[in-house]
């Protein structure tokens, strides 16, 4: 939409917890569109929408780093809310933090 709130367009039907990144040509997003949640990326106009993770386990609450070359991200892959990274093409994945059990830890940056 623009700045002051006219014209805006729908880019997903089933995109939730966006992060654009830092440079404004992507945003990253949870969907459940392939029967649980994953991280998705695509463009800005809301084209070329490719699949980050492939888990059983939920994966939610990205957060692009400020420099644009890694995704922080909530998963639940060890039975507790994690925090993990991966670079932007969803390889890479390693673990940074857990908690305790059916605990959630949104990812974030600090800038």
């Amino acid at each position: 939409m623009g700045t002051d709130g006219s014209n805006p367009v729908r880019l997903t039907q089933d995109g939730m917890t966006p992060s654009w990144s830092a440079e404004g040509s992507k945003i990253a997003f949870a969907s459940i569109r392939t029967g649980n949640l994953e991280i998705h990326v695509m463009s800005a106009d809301g084209s070329a929408v490719t699949r980050l993770t492939n888990h059983p386990a939920d994966d939610l609450f990205p957060a692009w780093s400020p420099d644009g070359s890694r995704i922080a991200f909530t998963s639940f892959r060890s039975g507790t809310g994690s925090i993990h990274l991966m670079r932007p093409d969803g390889s890479g994945v390693v673990t940074l933090a857990s908690g305790a059990a059916g605990e959630s830890h949104q990812a974030s940056w600090k800038r």
